[in-house]
């Protein structure tokens, strides 16, 4: 299956913007099918929105942290 942005991100219930911003973080390039093939894991799915969920809340856990 080919994927882009905008179906992984109607697939994880997010902006397709995030999912390009973390795929070029990444250096991830799917539209480049002899050098990316998505994984047939059946869990796939709940490791890529554990990730996703990481990085979209990874702002909110720093600005928790705060020393006096």
């Amino acid at each position: 299956m080919h994927w882009s942005s905008r179906l992984l991100a109607d697939h994880l219930g997010i902006a397709h913007g995030t999912v390009a911003k973390v795929w070029s973080e990444y250096g991830v390039q799917p539209w480049r099918s002899e050098r990316f093939k998505f994984s047939a894991d059946p869990e796939l799915a709940g490791k890529v929105t554990d990730i996703v969920g990481l990085y979209l809340n990874s702002s909110r856990s720093i600005g928790a942290r705060s020393f006096s």
